[in-house]
């Protein structure tokens, strides 16, 4: 009996020293992702765990204030090493800024705990749809009607791709001229003054992801520290929600 409480007290004086450890060490996922689409991220764990221990991965969801319902990995670990999970997120229907975080547990289903120190990752996904314009476009004796997308890859890059079509020889520039007229009148109509500029919550966006991919790009070369890429992207992104 005296030698069960002293395991006993000694398994739980070597896990408050830490000499156990089960830590969040990088979160893979993508900057951006279009609305209602489903994308994949990648959690990277490191463990050191005298006991086996049932570890669990899930994902919670700062707006809502709580995890995301039956999006977790559960697996049972033992020993040292390093363990991916990939875990599979529905975005939300509208556009936003979604704050995500990453966290691991161990133990019971209904007793679930964490160790102390590095066990979560914040991360964001920026959930934005591909913007399609359509313009009219005139030179002499040709009449092009051009659809524009564009879209925020993961390079946080705008890409925009233009399917043109031509139509129409010398005699027949009144008409084209006529049915240009009788478009761009339409166009107006429908989509107003503002049709081909970002409203300013896309600017705002834009703006998150080229700041986000410079800050990437900084803390993949080493020129910054974790601490400092995530401090870094804080500020920005209150500054960002304060206009």
């Amino acid at each position: 009996m005296i030698l069960t409480i002293l395991i006993v007290s000694c398994i739980s004086v070597a896990r408050s020293y830490g000499l156990d450890s089960l830590t969040v060490t990088d979160v893979s996922f993508p900057a951006t992702a279009q609305p209602s689409a489903t994308f994949s991220i990648t959690v990277t764990v490191k463990f050191s765990l005298s006991t086996s221990e049932n570890v669990e991965v899930w994902i919670y969801d700062y707006d809502l204030k709580d995890y995301l319902p039956d999006v977790f990995i559960a697996r049972t670990l033992r020993g040292d090493g390093v363990e991916r999970f990939v875990l599979s997120l529905h975005a939300p229907n509208n556009r936003l800024i979604w704050h995500l975080s990453a966290a691991t547990f161990y133990g019971l289903q209904d007793n679930l705990q964490h160790y102390e120190g590095n066990w979560y990752r914040d991360f964001d996904v920026v959930i934005l749809p591909v913007v399609t314009m359509t313009t009219v476009t005139t030179t002499v004796g040709i009449t092009q009607f051009a659809t524009a997308t564009y879209t925020v890859t993961s390079t946080q890059r705008i890409i925009r791709t233009v399917d043109a079509v031509s139509a129409g020889p010398l005699s027949f520039v009144c008409v084209a001229l006529f049915v240009v007229f009788l478009a761009a009148l339409v166009l107006t109509f429908l989509r107003g003054r503002n049709a081909q500029k970002y409203s300013r919550t896309e600017k705002r966006e834009t703006r998150y992801v080229e700041y986000l991919a410079k800050l990437d790009a900084l803390r993949s070369r080493g020129e910054v520290s974790e601490q400092t890429y995530l401090r870094l992207k804080k500020d920005f992104l209150e500054k960002l929600e304060q206009g």
